[in-house]
């Protein structure tokens, strides 16, 4: 017989702004109100659905990395900068905190510094500005996620006007975040101001954000214990003969998770399985353990194995399947294995017993 115990384990945002070229006979050497209209301009962004695994860890990109908004519209609002050499400046500052601490490379640039807190715990959110701040502005350090400072000092033959805005946002998980459904609701994120004008643009941002995993019932086990058959001693002719092999399954209830086609996000169910009740591991690449307590039969361990009968690492993170939104069920099977030679395979009682910890990637 083999018995299960259930171990259950806890397991950016980017200011893009268009710039258009226009004529202007007289140069301010600053930056103004289009036509006199003063704003500021409001930037409301929609960032949709979005799902994060529960057991992923500190720094992972929650959905798409630096997806691209927009063009979101200014409402007709506009702002001209022109200079003739003097330096004008622009900064994009962050009206709420930054997460502290250490991120890992986003492709590769460092987000340390410019992961902003949203709304939700755990939550975080990096936004750089459209590739157009590039060709115009000079970054201050060479970055174009907010907070930025840039400038221009150099001659202007055209004006350059600010009104629309594309966003590249990735969204970065910072710490836990609680089970289900968050609303994203940060009414003032960030927001811009020129060289003349102080108060230029503000930016909402709004969306989901969804933590995908299951739930575990108080039997998720098929058979607890797994009946592993009867089996006369005559059978284990020669070490490595394996028993036919019992299926079982471990049903997850109540999963979350991302239901579109194509999938934005693929939530992975993971098991890790570690002897325990007096069974050890004998060879944890073959998904083998010793006999536990209350075994009086020798010369044999028992097995753990995929439902296509390949063996299950013991001690380690095993990515299973993915998990389906409702109902998922992760198939096993367990046998008998001979490990001593005939003469050495004792009849009697076999047990063992394993503890398991499902986690989602």
């Amino acid at each position: 017989m083999i018995s299960s115990k259930t171990l259950l384990g806890s397991l950016a945002f980017v200011v893009a702004s268009a710039f258009a070229p226009l004529a202007l006979a007289t140069a301010p050497d600053s930056c103004y109100w289009k036509n006199g209209n003063p704003g500021p301009i409001s930037y409301a962004i929609n960032a949709g659905t979005h799902y994060v695994p529960r057991d992923v860890p500190r720094s992972t990109p929650i959905g798409p990395v630096f997806k691209r908004y927009g063009p979101v519209n200014g409402g007709g609002l506009a702002i001209d900068c022109l200079t003739t050499g003097p330096r004008i400046d622009f900064w994009a500052r962050n009206h709420v905190p930054l997460v502290p601490g250490i991120f890992d490379p986003v492709n590769g640039e460092d987000i340390s510094g410019k992961v902003l807190k949203t709304n939700i715990d755990g939550v975080g959110v990096v936004v750089k500005l459209s590739p157009q701040y590039d060709l115009a502005w000079t970054s201050a350090n060479g970055s174009s996620a907010v907070p930025y400072t840039a400038h221009i000092q150099r001659y202007m033959p055209n004006v350059l006007s600010h009104s629309l805005m594309w966003p590249y946002i990735t969204f970065i998980k910072t710490g836990d975040i609680a089970p289900g459904i968050h609303q994203l609701n940060v009414s003032n994120l960030l927001g811009g101001e020129f060289s003349g004008v102080s108060n230029a643009f503000n930016v909402s941002l709004t969306g989901t954000v969804i933590q995908a995993e299951c739930t575990l019932s108080a039997n998720p086990v098929s058979a607890d214990p797994v009946d592993l058959g009867t089996w006369n001693l005559s059978e284990f002719t020669a070490i490595d003969h394996s028993t036919t092999p019992e299926p079982f399954n471990i049903v997850l209830n109540a999963c979350r998770a991302d239901n579109r086609t194509p999938p934005e996000t693929i939530t992975y169910a993971h098991v890790r399985l570690d002897p325990t009740a007096g069974s050890l591991i004998h060879d944890a690449a073959a998904g083998q353990f010793t006999l536990g307590t209350g075994s009086t039969a020798k010369g044999v361990v028992m097995q753990i194995l995929h439902d296509d009968e390949t063996p299950i690492q013991l001690a380690s993170e095993v990515r299973l399947k993915a998990i389906n939104p409702g109902t998922t069920t992760l198939n096993f099977k367990a046998r008998l294995y001979q490990t001593a030679t005939p003469d050495l395979v004792e009849a009697g009682i076999a047990k063992g017993s394993l503890s398991f910890t499902i986690t989602y990637l």
